[in-house]
This record gives structure tokens, C-alpha cells and sequence, in this order.
């Protein structure tokens, strides 16, 4: 007699299907997504009108210095809009924000996303698990990259609570001594790939792209262009 075979969607798989299916944006309209923002970004250009293009130094200590400081003009003390830094996840609506502030910041950022499967046993059968990442690349002069991700503290066990900067900036190695001086926190990664505590190379490789991970990492739609400082909504003037 024939039996069906027993398997079952994964939550991410759902997930993503769903994402295909009903993407976000406003009714009539998915041209954009609504985790754009743009009424929040149009009243930030209004203050911090667009820099001009910033010539990054080919050395990655004072590049890094230089994207830092360009974003704490846009956003004073660290002030992110609500989702351009995300703790539990959220990559791809962090990704698409942090983008637009560095474009007004000045700086040239790839948003990148790095997509793969992992075998998960689902009853009688092993199905590919989708895994995903978003986060921004920004090339340097004469070769290599920094990686800028505002929800890389997903990644802790307490992230939610770490008091860490709400937005990396760094080269591969920073971000694998980050993991790696966190060790204990690194958020285990499915059960059929490793026993006990994901390897920090190993989370950094296959979530953004390095090493052999390298051929799954793809550039994604880059952000509009930065909004004009006459589409923010009219603001009070000071008394």
C-alpha cells in the first residue's frame, strides 16, 4: 500500500516561502518594501543632509575609524531609527536601513546576503534546511573589506542584553575574535551540523560568506537614493 512519505516543512523554509509569497509593502504597492522606512530617513537628511562620497584609507584600522565616524554624524550617539539594528534577527530589514545610512553617511556599501542549505532529519527523511544572512560589505581601496552588520548579536546566546555596539564595523578577523572572545555565547547552529559549540570560524565563514563559503554570497538590491532634504516632512522651528 502506498504510504506518504513523512515530511514536514521547516520553520525557515515556511518562512521564506512566505516572504515570496506576501512580501511586506504597502497595499497595491510591493514595489518597496515597508522596512525601508523612507518618512524616517527623509526626516534624518533633513538634519544630516548626504555627505559627500568619503575616500576611505586603504588600511582597515582607519577605514574603520573613518565609517564610524561618518555614521555618528547621521546618528548622534548611536541613535539607530527603530530596525537598522536588530538583536534577535531581523537582517534583511537591518541590512536595507544601515545601507540608506551609509549612503548618507557618504560611504560606498554593498548589502550582500549569503544563502545555504543544511541537512536537518525531519522524521524518516533529511531535508535541506535555508539558511540565510544579510548584512553590508564595503570595498577598500587596493582590495579587502569591512563588514558592516547591525544584528550580528544574534548570534550570542544573550545577545539581547550584551553590551556591545549595536553595529559591527570590522575586517573577518575582528569579527571572528569577537566570536571568539565570546565563545560560550555563540548561539549553537543546527544539531545535525555540529555537537556543542558552534566554532566562531565556522559561524563567521557560513554566515557571511568567507572561506569556501565564498561562492554563496551575493550582492541584493541596493537601497534608493538617499532621500532629499526637501521630501522630510515639514519640522517645527525652534523657539
Amino acid at each position: 500500500m502506498f504510504k506518504w512519505p513523512d515530511m514536514r516543512l521547516s520553520l525557515s523554509v515556511f518562512l521564506q516561502l512566505a516572504l515570496l509569497l506576501f512580501p511586506f509593502g504597502a497595499k497595491g504597492d510591493r514595489s518597496r518594501s515597508t522596512w525601508l522606512c523612507p518618512e524616517k530617513f527623509a526626516a534624518i537628511a533633513a538634519a544630516h543632509p548626504p555627505a559627500s562620497p568619503l575616500v576611505l584609507s586603504p588600511k582597515p584600522a582607519l577605514a574603520r575609524a573613518q565609517i564610524l565616524e561618518a555614521l555618528e554624524k547621521v546618528v548622534p550617539d548611536g541613535n539607530y531609527p527603530e530596525g537598522a539594528v536588530c538583536r534577535v534577527g531581523g537582517c534583511i530589514q537591518s541590512s536595507a536601513q544601515l545601507l540608506q545610512l551609509l549612503k548618507l553617511a557618504g560611504v560606498d556599501g554593498r548589502r550582500v546576503a549569503v544563502n545555504y542549505e543544511l541537512p536537518v532529519r525531519v522524521g524518516r527523511v533529511t531535508i535541506g534546511e535555508l539558511v540565510y544572512h544579510y548584512f553590508i560589505v564595503v570595498p577598500l581601496p587596493g582590495g579587502g573589506e569591512l563588514v558592516v552588520d547591525g544584528s550580528y548579536l544574534q548570534f550570542l546566546e544573550n545577545g539581547t542584553t550584551a553590551k556591545e555596539p549595536p553595529v559591527f564595523v570590522g575586517t573577518r578577523e575582528q569579527l571572528t575574535d569577537f566570536f571568539k572572545a565570546r565563545r560560550k555565547q555563540v548561539r549553537p547552529m543546527l544539531p545535525e551540523t555540529y555537537r556543542g559549540p558552534t566554532p566562531p570560524e565556522a559561524l563567521v565563514d557560513l554566515h557571511y560568506g568567507f572561506g569556501a563559503s565564498a561562492p554563496r554570497r551575493q550582492e541584493v538590491e541596493q537601497a534608493p537614493p538617499a532621500p532629499r532634504p526637501q521630501d522630510a516632512p515639514a519640522l517645527a522651528s525652534p523657539r
